[in-house]
């Protein structure tokens, strides 16, 4: 459906700008258009519609994780405890909502919200969509006959009037769990750094130890002080 101007892409510093581009049969021309930057893990998801028909123009935007039920090839490092592996997002009355396999094959019921966010996570690692943050998003978990489990979003209805132009935005983060940054991107995705039932102590030692990196610039010998 849609065509790139290159074959190939690579990125060394700074940003790299890929534009797919696709015209439909009513003449709305559309361009899928990925950010990526060379010093960040998140990836800007933008489509700018031209509504060059004769009538408005209405979608939503859709985001979707999918995973199998393989293990985390990390759960078992370290003492052996196994991490949380599943879904997590951000709800109305929950800031930090897990949701295991089995919770998923049971039916979680979906949810609405503004903004808002939805993730796979793996024990050092993170997958998420980031949703508009001003628009009213439709979170859902579920699994399929393919035995595979699909965390999704739904933005609101985009209506783009004939002659008109619009840009629908969202974000996907794809990469190691960087609280500082996840929690600077939306509220609460920091938390999806899991500290289990010690985090009364965890997040103000992690505190710490990133406090004294900051003027160490060596997270080993930030340790040995913060032992000290």
């Amino acid at each position: 459906v849609y065509q790139a101007a290159q074959t190939s892409y690579s990125i060394q510093d700074g940003e790299l700008t890929v534009d797919l581009t696709t015209t439909a049969a009513n003449n709305v021309a559309i361009t899928k258009r990925f950010i990526f930057d060379a010093q960040d893990y998140l990836i800007r998801i933008q489509y700018l519609v031209a509504n060059n028909s004769a009538s408005d123009w209405r979608a939503t935007l859709f985001g979707q994780i999918k995973r199998d039920r393989s293990v985390d090839p990390s759960s078992l490092a370290g003492v052996g405890r196994n991490t949380f592996l599943g879904a997590a997002m951000t709800a109305p009355d929950d800031p930090y909502l897990k949701r295991d396999f089995d919770d998923i094959d049971d039916g979680a019921p979906a949810y609405n919200m503004l903004g808002g966010w939805i993730a796979f996570s793996q024990h050092y690692f993170l997958g998420a969509w980031i949703a508009p943050a001003q628009a009213t998003n439709n979170f859902s978990t579920r699994r399929n006959n393919n035995r595979e489990y699909l965390l999704t979003f739904t933005s609101e209805e985009t209506v783009v009037p004939a002659g008109q132009e619009a840009v629908i935005e969202a974000s996907f983060w794809a990469g190691p769990k960087d609280q500082d940054r996840l929690e600077s991107l939306s509220a609460d995705l920091g938390k999806s750094i899991d500290y289990g039932k010690l985090w009364i102590v965890a997040y103000p030692m992690f505190w710490l130890l990133s406090l004294i990196n900051e003027n160490v610039g060596n997270f080993g010998w930030s340790i040995v002080l913060l032992t000290v």
